[in-house]
């Protein structure tokens, strides 16, 4: 059978994980993802609405950094779990490869193949007793490929109700030894379609003659008034993204802000130097390596790479007794909020279904602006303006659909979010700066789920996989938490499909398929699909014919669930296909898919181990009715494999002239240090090898002994 799972979800939901398992769910007797790549030219392949961004990007931080201020509303009788923290995928101490001297390498020569390295990337922030601050930024960035020519582009992002960009000094440096200076200095907002999101602002600067060998080098000062916590200051300290010869980070701090500094998974120790009333702290890194981004199911960089924290906060507390106070001034009590509200759930009995109705109302009716919470700090907005303006960012949201739900009777407590692979902010110090945007704690009917209130169709007690064991600081009336959400089982990420294959003797075949797709996939497909003319639909189908079918045909198609907002997408098919299997002489050659949604492992060794953030499920039936006249000759044995990363089964039967093969491949969240890959790699060769096997259908004449023994090599 042909990969027409495939072709389904990677047509309309490319950007999943689930794209890949979703090609390995039928039998098939070749392998055509080649003129699976052709049919997507055909049709748009977005599967979801992609987070706005600026036209340019940087090539290191920017030197003003745009760091929201959160927006949260009052809470009531919070549940409020025990703080706890994640293991991290990484046990020991990191060790940095940022001494290439010490092997007698040099720095330039090994990395003469990337896009560009920094030469020198400098920060000094001077911190004022009245807490305002300023920064210098300053870096040489050598380009070395053509397409590292963008970065003749280069953004400045700040917040104009508290930062002002004061200095930019920029220009060319080509290796024939001219110089050309800044061009253009353009100053644009972030997000011009939204203008509660004004004060997002970057500055462009255009650089002109950049070519390979150039360095480009910027300097930029620029002054803060404040951090959006008064009276409080904070920093991290990351390793280098790109390979830089030198790196530093100062921090001039007076000796009366009795600043913190913390470590995690790092062993390097600030130069700490002190004069006339002041500390100042220079983390400093010399010819770095880039980032390790080559392995497979890599842990997060927090835990491969570590860092180093800085704040003159000392209890989270400080961080949720702020964010209650923003809450407090942004939650107007208004006729009209109340109104809607009160419509809304007008004959709605359960808090389940009042508290769905709000958030269908926000979900269906707001335009989200992905203004990530940590990085671009604007004041909160009162909420009668986010009603009156019907957009929103996650914060904005958050604080709305709170003041509805308490409306409705519902209590509810914002969570600050963390990305798992952002890393636990409690491995640092307090910061607001370490959450990208915000959820909710919704008390419904004696039970507590975690509710992004801008994700579409996702239930009470489903999330997307990517929420797994997310970091959520629980903001309560007088208290707070750390909580992690629940990391899925298997049975929430799974796919689930059937096949009845109705055979042919000269290897034609007649398929009959119903497959439901995981949740995620689901919503992805349904976003895709809502924004397809009914042409690009009609072409959906065509190339599933034209690449799948082959020279046969689809004869009947239906995919259920599509107006069901909270529905998993089913699929029932109906095709014929020409040539679906070999023929051998007088043999019919069958060969299930491996459906093992792990990497290959091919490199000898690793760095790091091996981290497997979720859970999930393949579960499929694949039902052949033999054609006349033919038998089963070999029929390969069932088995089932296990390690902690996977649980993997096929069991092969035969009754009369069918034969059913079900296969289940459980992946499972695990950790596995790099003293075990060589385990894992021969786990995984195993499960290739026993994919290899072949059904085989022989005529009435017996198979001979030789060809039985050649097909089970």
């Amino acid at each position: 059978m042909k990969r027409y799972y495939l072709c389904l979800c990677v047509l309309l939901c490319s950007t999943s994980v689930w794209a890949q398992n979703f090609a390995k769910q039928t039998p098939k007797a070749d392998s055509i993802q080649d003129e699976v790549r052709a049919a997507l030219d055909a049709v748009d392949q977005s599967s979801t609405v992609p987070a706005v961004q600026a036209t340019v990007q940087a090539p290191v931080e920017p030197s003003v950094k745009v760091e929201p201020t959160p927006v949260a509303v009052a809470v009531q009788e919070p549940v409020v779990p025990a703080p706890q923290a994640a293991t991290p995928a990484v046990s020991e101490t990191v060790k940095l490869p940022t001494d290439l001297k010490a092997s007698g390498v040099d720095w330039a020569e090994r990395y003469k193949d990337q896009p560009y390295v920094a030469l020198v990337n400098e920060y000094q922030t001077t911190v004022k007793p009245d807490w305002s601050y300023e920064e210098t930024y300053h870096a040489r960035i050598k380009i070395q490929k053509d397409e590292a020519k963008d970065l003749g582009k280069w953004p400045i992002y700040y917040n104009k109700s508290r930062d002002a960009v004061i200095d930019i000094k920029a220009h060319v440096e080509n290796p024939d030894g001219r110089q050309y200076s800044t061009v253009n200095v353009e100053d644009l907002p972030v997000y011009d379609d939204a203008p509660m999101y004004q004060d997002l602002r970057m500055k462009v600067i255009s650089l002109e003659q950049v070519g390979v060998g150039s360095i480009i080098e910027v300097t930029v000062r620029s002054t803060t008034t404040h951090k959006e916590i008064p009276n409080q200051f904070w920093g991290e300290i990351l390793y280098p993204a790109i390979p830089t010869k030198r790196a530093s980070h100062t921090f001039i701090i007076p000796d009366d802000k009795q600043l913190e500094l913390k470590s995690y998974r790092v062993d390097y120790k600030p130069l700490v130097e002190k004069s006339d009333g002041k500390t100042k702290y220079t983390f400093a890194f010399e010819e770095t390596a880039p980032l390790p981004v080559d392995e497979e199911l890599m842990p997060p960089l927090q835990d491969v790479l570590g860092a180093m924290y800085l704040s003159t906060m000392h209890d989270w507390k400080d961080v949720a007794d702020w964010y209650r106070e923003l809450v407090r001034k942004s939650t107007i009590d208004d006729s009209e909020i109340t109104v809607r509200t009160l419509g809304l759930i007008k004959g709605k009995k359960s808090q389940q279904e009042k508290a769905r109705a709000i958030l269908e109302f926000l979900q269906d009716n707001f335009r989200m602006i992905p203004v990530t919470f940590g990085d671009n700090t604007v004041e909160p907005h009162p909420s009668t303006e986010i009603l009156k303006n019907r957009y929103a960012d996650s914060k904005d949201l958050a604080l709305l659909a709170k003041q509805m739900l308490k409306l409705a009777g519902i209590d509810a407590n914002t969570c600050l979010y963390s990305n798992e692979y952002a890393g636990d902010p409690q491995h640092g110090l307090p910061s607001p700066s370490v959450f990208s945007s915000v959820l909710l704690q919704v008390h419904l009917d004696n039970k507590v789920y975690y509710v992004d209130p801008a994700l579409k169709g996702y239930d009470f007690g489903h999330l997307p996989s990517s929420y797994d064991n997310a970091t959520l600081l629980i903001i309560g009336d007088t208290e707070y938490a750390f909580d992690h959400i629940p990391v899925g089982s298997p049975d929430e990420h799974a796919m689930i499909s059937k096949a009845d294959v109705t055979m042919n003797p000269d290897g034609s075949a007649e398929y009959r398929v119903h497959i439901k797709l995981p949740a995620e996939t689901s919503q992805s497909f349904k976003k895709s699909w809502a924004g397809y003319t009914d042409q690009e639909k009609d072409q959906f189908f065509l190339n599933l014919e034209k690449n799948f079918a082959k020279d046969g045909k689809i004869i009947d198609r239906q995919i259920i669930g599509l107006d069901d907002r909270y529905a998993q997408i089913e699929f029932e098919f109906r095709y014929q296909a020409v040539a679906a299997y070999p023929v051998v002489n007088d043999m019919i050659l069958i060969k299930e898919e491996d459906q093992a949604d792990l990497p290959e492992f091919v490199t000898p060794s690793r760095v790091y181990p091996i981290f497997l953030p979720n859970n999930s499920l393949i579960k499929n039936t694949n039902t052949y009715h033999l054609p006349d006249g033919f038998k089963v000759g070999t029929l390969p044995p069932s088995y089932s494999l296990s390690l902690e990363i996977m649980d993997a089964s096929v069991t092969y039967q035969q009754k009369d002239q069918i034969v059913q093969v079900d296969s289940t491949y459980a992946t499972k969240r695990c950790s596995i240090p790099i003293e075990r890959y060589t385990q894992v790699k021969d786990f995984r060769k195993e499960l290739a090898k026993k994919s290899e096997q072949y059904i085989i259908l022989k005529r009435s004449s017996d198979l001979s002994p030789e060809a039985k023994s050649f097909m089970n090599k």
